[in-house]
């Protein structure tokens, strides 16, 4: 089992599978995100270490000035007509996640 799992699975689900397998106590008053620490802990299931950019920003200023500079970057790459699509390619993709990441914030 993963902790992936775990977080796909009710809180029903996860206060059974507690009780079932470990001796945790207090269930009946954890919320969910706690119910899995505690289950992953418990159980020694590997973290998941999520992606670097995956998560939903925690400052929005800092997010669009990172926007805004990556946009500069992109503009001085067409302006100095060079052929490097890979890297205006990743300049794009990081533009519209962070946009996409902003607007869950919102």
């Amino acid at each position: 089992m993963t902790e992936a799992e775990l977080k796909k699975m009710t809180v029903k689900q996860l206060r059974a599978l507690a009780s079932e397998k470990t001796d945790l106590t207090g269930m009946s008053g954890m919320k969910k995100e706690e119910l899995v620490v505690a289950l992953v802990e418990k159980l020694g299931i590997k973290k998941e270490v999520k992606k670097a950019g995956t998560e939903a920003p925690k400052d929005k200023q800092a997010t669009k000035k990172e926007i805004k500079r990556l946009k500069q970057k992109r503009n001085e790459l067409f302006q100095a007509n060079t052929k490097n699509r890979k890297q205006l390619r990743n300049i794009r993709r990081r533009v519209r996640k962070l946009k996409k990441n902003l607007r869950k914030v919102s």
